[in-house]
């Protein structure tokens, strides 16, 4: 407002106008990471696929919403050195949950998405990867159960014409087990 941006934001964009909670409370910071969304769709969108963001849709206010890591009355631009989520800033901002977090540990992506090439191309290409894996592996299975299918509707084909149980074999062979156990010579029955 100093500058004379009109677009900036004002106590009400982030706090309701009349019903002021206390922002310690759960329920008013769950209120005040919605109002981010306001002004902030595409971040609140990708906040609210990561683990963070997914607490947070639980009705958990535990978790690291969006003022916990841009800050509150003093939020800077990310590529501002005075910004929380700057690069120099992005390990002690993190440190504040994250206490034995050490360098390697900012390399996460709080706002990565999958379809943002241009900004996050390893996660980009990893989704592509999963979806060609999880497609490739159905697309073999359901080829290898069609023709399996195909082979068991072949096989019943072939056997349909034949019994499956021969009876007269059955009859012949019951006959000669019982003549030879008597010792006598089996004599078939004419038909």
């Amino acid at each position: 407002m100093e500058k004379h941006n009109p677009k900036a934001a004002i106590c009400s964009d982030c706090h309701t106008d009349h019903d002021v909670e206390d922002p310690a409370k759960d329920s008013a910071k769950l209120a005040i990471t919605k109002s981010c969304g306001n002004c902030h769709h595409e971040s609140l969108k990708s906040y609210t696929e990561t683990y963070h963001g997914q607490i947070n849709r639980l009705g958990y206010a535990h978790t690291a919403k969006c003022f916990d890591c841009h800050g509150n009355h003093g939020i800077q631009r990310t590529d501002d050195p005075q910004s929380s989520v700057h690069p120099n800033n992005r390990l002690q901002t993190c440190k504040q949950c994250h206490k034995d977090a050490t360098q390697g540990f900012t390399s996460f992506e709080p706002h990565g998405t999958t379809n943002d090439f241009g900004r996050y191309p390893y996660i980009w290409l990893a989704s592509k990867l999963m979806i060609q894996l999880l497609a490739g592996t159905f697309a073999f299975f359901w080829t290898h159960s069609a023709l399996w299918f195909y082979r068991e509707y072949k096989d019943r084909q072939a056997r349909a014409a034949r019994p499956h149980v021969k009876t007269d074999e059955l009859l012949l062979a019951s006959i000669t087990g019982a003549f030879r156990s008597s010792g006598a010579s089996p004599t078939l029955p004419s038909h």
